[in-house]
Order: C-alpha cells, then sequence, then structure tokens
C-alpha cells in the first residue's frame, strides 16, 4: 500500500460541500488507513477525516500538475511570468493536435 499518509505542516481552514456519499467513501477511507496504522505499529488517532482528505488532495494536486510540467519542460509549479508563459505554450500545443 503506497505511504500517502505522513506527518503536516501548519494548517489552513477550508470550507466545502460534498455529497454525502462522498463523505462517507472518505470515512471508509479513515478506517481504512487506521487499521493499516495499526498494522505499521503507528499511532491510528493520527488518522482522522481532516487528515485524510488533507493526503488525498495533495496526492490529487501533485497529479493535477504532474504531468502538464512534464510536457512543458518544467520542473515546478510556475513562479514568474515566463515560466507560465512556457506553460501556456505548451497547452495550446497540445490543444491543437485534439
Amino acid at each position: 500500500m503506497a505511504r500517502y499518509y505522513k506527518r503536516r505542516e501548519k494548517s489552513a481552514q477550508l470550507n466545502v460541500r460534498i455529497p454525502e456519499s462522498l463523505k462517507a467513501a472518505l470515512e471508509e477511507v479513515v478506517r481504512l488507513w487506521r487499521a493499516q496504522a495499526i498494522v505499521d505499529g503507528d499511532p491510528a488517532d493520527d488518522m482522522t477525516l481532516t487528515y485524510v482528505v488533507e493526503r488525498l488532495l495533495t496526492v490529487g494536486v501533485e497529479g493535477a500538475w504532474g504531468e502538464k510540467l512534464a510536457d512543458a519542460g518544467l520542473k515546478a509549479v510556475p513562479k514568474t511570468d515566463e515560466e507560465w508563459a512556457q506553460l501556456e505554450r505548451s497547452m495550446a500545443k497540445g490543444a491543437k493536435r485534439k
């Protein structure tokens, strides 16, 4: 199993509304990760709904950038106008192929 959980940095509040079915699915992941933590000898109490959502969002954000950055020849999220322009050119080039 991939280790999607690790220690956190300082938190900021984010209020979002999600479908009840998604919340239930996230709560099931909490239970899954608690069970995995016990098997691994880690503290199961660290596996909270907040923590699971944070880790899954982190993985999702990394995935959202990964392919786009690679296609543009960038190694990190653009910081300068020049890097953004490079990313946008890459995206436009990709759109023309479709």
